[in-house]
């Protein structure tokens, strides 16, 4: 399932849709969630009839709009989207293959994540992508450049926490996870992460997800 969460992003939410609707794999559904808005949201959603479900809530936040779609959708994998992004046409095909090589089924808690590319208004790439590599601070705070680490460095590191040690040891900015758009989750860990807590969390709910994950 690809879970859309929307609010008042009518102008971007058709071509969200229609990304959703011509992935690659087809064993698919798209799950909409209107988070109460008032521009055309709901005309628009609703002129995609039955070839998407759509939720409609009172506005709540982001976090009720997730809440809404996991409990709409029926996959044994989630798949999230912002109503202002779009989704590479094998997207889901090619994390079904991630799922499938690191043996993660229908049974078991997983998350796969993925970086995202930035456009700008007329849907030119901008060479851009969130989340980065691994960054410095410092350089985060710059906009400066990517930067990684040699295999002799990396050599030390064996368990997840020995990983965050040597990331705050280097001053730098862990970046474990992506965002919204960018995750993908086994209903087994969505069972045990959902119902998000929702009292004014009106955007980022996306973290609640990857770092509760972790």
């Amino acid at each position: 399932s690809i879970v859309i969460n929307n609010r008042n992003y009518a102008r971007y939410l058709g071509a969200a849709i229609d990304s959703a609707l011509a992935q690659t794999y087809k064993a698919l559904e798209v799950v909409v969630v209107d988070d109460g808005s008032t521009d055309d949201s709901r005309r628009v959603m609703e002129g995609y009839g039955d070839a998407i479900r759509s939720v409609y809530i009172a506005h709540a936040g982001q976090a009720a709009a997730f809440n809404a779609g996991v409990a709409a959708a029926n996959g044994e994998v989630l798949f999230f989207l912002d109503a202002d992004d779009l989704c590479a046409p094998e997207r889901v095909e090619r994390i079904m293959g991630v799922f499938s090589e690191v043996d993660a089924c229908a049974e078991t808690a997983a998350l796969v994540f993925h970086p995202q590319r930035f456009c700008d208004r007329s849907g030119k790439e901008t060479g851009k992508r969130f989340p980065p590599r691994l960054v410095r601070i410092d350089a985060y705070r710059r906009g400066t450049r990517e930067e990684s680490f040699s295999a002799g460095e990396l050599s030390v590191i064996s368990t997840p926490t020995e990983a965050v040690r040597f990331l705050q040891d280097k001053h730098y900015l862990p970046f474990l996870t992506a965002a919204t758009s960018g995750l993908a989750l086994t209903r087994p860990l969505a069972d045990r992460l959902f119902p998000l807590p929702t009292a004014g969390i009106t955007i980022c709910a996306d973290s609640f997800v990857s770092l509760g994950a972790l």
